[in-house]
């Protein structure tokens, strides 16, 4: 049973063997593709409390309430100080900044306690955010090609190729083959839906454009992006009309 787990200890540990077990089963259960595909192990946390917190972080994400997520993961940091995997998720939702700077770091500083994997999507963050653009491109396709179900690692590459491609000898509409991987993998992503819609708008492609649009509508009903999607969409085709 993939859902099962086990505890060994005394009678007298029994609340910590019941958070010991019920840790085991929160990090098995619930997965989603959105989320980083790193080992278990990553979860590198012995407070239920602060798994919680990241489980609560990761909810948020998804539903698209970033300050939510941003909220759930500094409190999984502060419960444990060292959990490497949070704070690397606290980077990834706070994007350039101060406070994604600073999580960035601690994650580094903590990496050493997760997997290769694990690691490796920390190293790739950072040499991003450092302007490393090169570097951040070749880590990204070394961790698709050793671990090619990697939502996370897919999506990454794409924001670097399509916003840094001119400066690492790449055309951004190299993006799109990252971006469509991750849509094969989450059909609903808004960003990798945004990103093909804005190639297929540069490329003239309309009636991918429409499908996209349609599709990011579909997942991101917020009023102000539906207005931007529709936008890009009139001028593409020149409905002055309809912009």
């Amino acid at each position: 049973d993939p859902d099962a787990a086990t505890v060994d200890g005394m009678p007298a540990q029994l609340f910590r063997l019941v958070d010991a077990l019920t840790i085991q089963l929160l990090k098995t259960r619930g997965r989603d593709p959105r989320q980083p595909v790193v080992d278990l192990a990553a979860l590198t946390t012995d407070s239920l409390a602060a798994l919680k917190a990241y489980l609560d972080g990761e909810r948020a994400l998804r539903a698209a309430r970033g300050n939510s997520a941003i909220e759930a993961f500094q409190r999984a940091t502060t419960i444990d100080p060292s959990f490497a995997l949070a704070y690397y998720r606290l980077a990834i939702v706070a994007g350039p900044g101060t406070l994604g700077r600073q999580a960035l770091d601690q994650a580094m500083r903590y990496s050493p306690r997760l997997g290769d994997h694990g690691r490796r999507l920390i190293q790739a963050l950072d040499a991003y955010d450092r302007g490393r653009q090169k570097d951040a491109e070749r880590l990204y396709r070394e961790i698709v090609t050793l671990y090619p179900n990697d939502f996370e690692a897919w999506t990454q590459w794409g924001e670097v190729l399509f916003h840094t491609g001119s400066q690492i000898d790449n055309s951004w509409f190299e993006a799109r083959e990252p971006f469509e991987r991750a849509l094969s993998m989450e059909p609903r992503d808004a960003m990798s839906l945004w990103h093909l819609s804005n190639i297929a708008a540069r490329q003239r492609r309309i009636t991918d454009l429409d499908s996209l649009t349609q599709r990011y509508i579909q997942a991101n009903p917020h009023p102000i992006q539906v207005a931007i999607a529709r936008a890009q969409r009139a001028i593409v085709v020149g409905d002055t009309a309809e912009l």
